[in-house]
């Protein structure tokens, strides 16, 4: 009888991209909670202490892998991270060059990840607004409360899942629920037990306009999309060969499967082709004529033999 598999094997398994963001969001998560990280060190404030004098750069990535303190919803985000960056990255994410595989969901990681920071004044603006009739004391807590991106981030990916597939099925505490609905469930049922839900709206707006960009587009402008994975990131994961370039065509041929003797056919085809195709440019069609007489079919024949006959009739 075999042990069963533990948490290093189920780990070690999971795709390249899902070990590295689970890893890294376990071990900046129960550092600030265990007080080996303080959390002021960990959460983003602003641009000047990035870029300023006191060069911070790395709450440029932080914000991202801090989930919170160890409560219940931050084992439904673990939960969330774990299963669904799993299931796209394994089932194929969107082919923006890389040919859907770990340089494009790496891309599309980075874009999310660009995103949100770029719209935080709006998102502030939206704070601003949304707390204008409230007490001094309330608007100033939301201006200057501290902001952490991991939930943004999160769903997001969950919001991009249930677009790739849309035809799957999911369940959100044992009741089934079609993946293209399971982002906007969870959405409402943030919103009906009274908790924060700013963070899970931005994560849909972020990965929608990742969606736009990706399969929406593309279609409206004959295959041609602005989003393409940088080559650098190509040949760091799968070395340098040629890469693939997402159309609108392939978009739709991802969300229609080909039938079953396509392959087959196109494999036909192709032996077809290379089986018909001569080197000065005669089709079938129009074989080459050339005059036969009977001592140049006589003198060929011996050569046939000679080069394709049996060896022991060579050897008679």
């Amino acid at each position: 009888m075999e042990a069963a598999a533990g948490p290093d094997v189920w780990f070690l398994s999971l795709p390249l991209m899902t070990k590295v963001w689970l890893g890294s969001t376990a071990v900046v998560t129960i550092a600030v909670n265990m007080q080996l990280m303080d959390f002021r060190d960990v959460r983003w404030i602003n641009w000047e202490a990035v870029y300023g004098d006191r060069k911070e750069l790395w709450r440029i990535v932080t914000p991202f892998l801090y989930v919170g303190r160890f409560e219940f919803n931050t084992l439904v985000c673990f939960l969330l991270l774990s299963q669904f960056s799993q299931r796209y990255e394994q089932g194929g994410p969107y082919n923006t060059g890389g040919g859907g595989r770990t340089a494009d969901y790496c891309f599309m990681l980075l874009f999310l990840m660009t995103t949100t920071l770029a719209t935080l004044p709006v998102l502030s603006k939206a704070l601003e607004y949304y707390y204008y009739n409230q007490d001094s004391a309330t608007t100033m807590s939301a201006r200057t409360m501290p902001v952490i991106f991991s939930r943004t981030l999160i769903y997001s990916l969950l919001y991009i899942w249930s677009k790739r597939f849309s035809e799957a099925e999911a369940n959100i505490y044992g009741i089934p629920i079609p993946a293209l609905y399971l982002p906007f469930v969870h959405l409402g049922y943030s919103m009906f037990m009274g908790g924060s839900y700013i963070d899970i709206v931005q994560g849909l707006a972020v990965g929608h306009c990742y969606y736009f960009l990706v399969a929406v587009l593309p279609l409206q402008r004959g295959g041609r999309g602005l989003l393409k994975t940088p080559q650098f990131l190509i040949d760091w994961f799968h070395g340098p060969e040629i890469t693939f370039s997402a159309t609108a065509a392939e978009h739709l041929a991802e969300h229609q499967p080909p039938p079953r003797q396509e392959g087959e056919q196109l494999e036909q085809e192709e032996f077809q082709t290379t089986t018909t195709t001569r080197p000065d440019g005669h089709s079938p069609s129009e074989p080459e004529q050339l005059p036969m007489s009977d001592s140049s079919s006589a003198s060929a024949q011996p050569r046939e033999n000679e080069t394709f006959g049996n060896p022991r009739q060579q050897s008679e």
